[in-house]
């Protein structure tokens, strides 16, 4: 084997050096090269996360921070109104309380000065039967006696009348007058009017048709419309209900006389939770009824079941 000379080792070692040198080249070169491996920019990379973070500020202070504002003045609103509502609510129920309390008053002294009045013209009557008991003791004829009778009765059903309705005039004292006669004539119940009524023996009978409750009453053959509460209403808006009422396969509904009307009230109270209530109990919720006759041009007649008038 031949030994190389120093010159040909010199450029051997300096040919290695080189080629050394660019594979440390190729390597530098091909790690810039890898995208995770480039440089950091750290300057832009700052400004970028300023910038977003000035845009997300703007975003919240200007569309998530008024929402927000937004449903709080809503939520403030609501309040607010529910906050009104119960103060109008509790005006309401305080004005009501008011004028039960007015009207529980007012009934009092009605009350009160029937029962004086009562009490005065019973008092008259009673002097004038006396007085019939002594002309009848002094000789009386049988037609002076018989005038005196009917004089005595035509002021007791005035005192009667009077205790109940208080001063009427000509028109509506006759008016009365037919009522009174009719309820004494049926013997039917009426505080003011006749409180020795025993009413009718009534004959009720539940019946459901086309799926509506009816009651129908065998004594008087009077079929009722049952089922329910009713709102209160005037005598039109009962007029005007009955006209267009459509009911258990009927249409020609109307409403009662007071005759018809008088014909359901009981001598004493049928409800033992409702202790004033002078009906029946299978007449849930009705407390008084209007009729068909007329007391005056502009009124009309009705029946009080909750107080026997």
């Amino acid at each position: 084997m031949a030994e190389k000379s120093l010159d040909d080792q010199l450029k051997e070692a300096q040919i290695a050096r080189e080629q050394a040198e660019i594979a440390k080249l190729k390597s530098e070169d091909e790690k810039l090269n890898r995208p995770w491996h480039k440089p950091h920019r750290p300057i832009r990379t700052i400004i970028q996360a300023v910038v977003a973070g000035l845009v997300g500020w703007f975003f919240v202070q200007q569309i998530v921070v008024p929402v927000s504002k937004m449903e709080n003045y809503e939520l403030i609103d609501k309040i607010n109104a529910a906050k009104k509502a119960n103060t109008t609510t509790e005006d309401s129920l305080q004005t009501v309380s008011t004028k039960l309390d007015s009207i529980q008053k007012k009934l009092e002294e009605k009350e009160q000065f029937f029962a004086e009045r009562t009490n005065e013209f019973q008092e008259t009557v009673n002097r004038l039967s006396e007085e019939l008991k002594r002309r009848t003791t002094v000789g009386q004829t049988a037609q002076q006696i018989e005038e005196t009778t009917v004089t005595i009765d035509s002021l007791t059903i005035r005192a009667t009348i009077s205790a109940g309705f208080g001063s009427l005039d000509s028109p509506g004292y006759a008016n009365v007058l037919k009522q009174y006669n009719m309820i004494t004539a049926n013997n039917y119940y009426d505080k003011r009017l006749n409180s020795d009524g025993a009413g009718i023996e009534n004959d009720f009978k539940v019946q459901v048709v086309e799926e509506d409750t009816v009651i129908y009453d065998a004594a008087t053959r009077l079929t009722w419309q049952g089922g329910g509460e009713f709102p209160p209403m005037t005598w039109k808006d009962a007029k005007d209900y009955v006209s267009s009422l459509s009911y258990a396969g009927f249409n020609d509904w109307r409403l009662p006389t007071l005759g018809e009307a008088m014909s359901l009230m009981e001598p004493t109270p049928q409800d033992q939770e409702r202790e004033s209530m002078f009906v029946n109990p299978l007449f849930n919720g009705t407390s008084s009824m209007w009729s068909s006759d007329k007391y005056s041009a502009s009124r009309a007649w009705y029946v009080d079941f909750f107080d026997g008038l």
